[in-house]
């Protein structure tokens, strides 16, 4: 779910954040740790858009949490990376 919703981040962001809660719903009832992090970098992909970094920053590093938990190498960049975009967008680059 949480891949059909990336794909209508920017068209439909409502449609994404529905697949993106409900991907991440069913990812902690389940526990996929994998499938939740990806809903929660999605998540927090649609907050950065909008630039809400305080949001988005909690949803990337539950993330994170999750992709580390499986040793997820291509989940755990995708987090970095969106959390590195909200520090250089606050002008914090040595965090970044």
């Amino acid at each position: 779910m949480w891949q059909i919703g990336w794909e209508y981040k920017f068209s439909d962001p409502e449609k994404a954040k529905k697949l993106g809660e409900q991907s991440l719903e069913l990812s902690l009832k389940k526990g996929y740790r994998r499938t939740e992090g990806w809903a929660y970098n999605l998540l927090g992909a649609l907050k950065l858009i909008v630039h809400e970094n305080k949001v988005a920053r909690t949803y990337f590093e539950k993330g994170l949490d999750a992709h580390k938990s499986v040793n997820n190498i291509k989940g755990m960049a995708s987090c970095y990376s969106n959390l590195a975009n909200i520090f250089v967008e606050n002008s914090l680059f040595d965090s970044a």
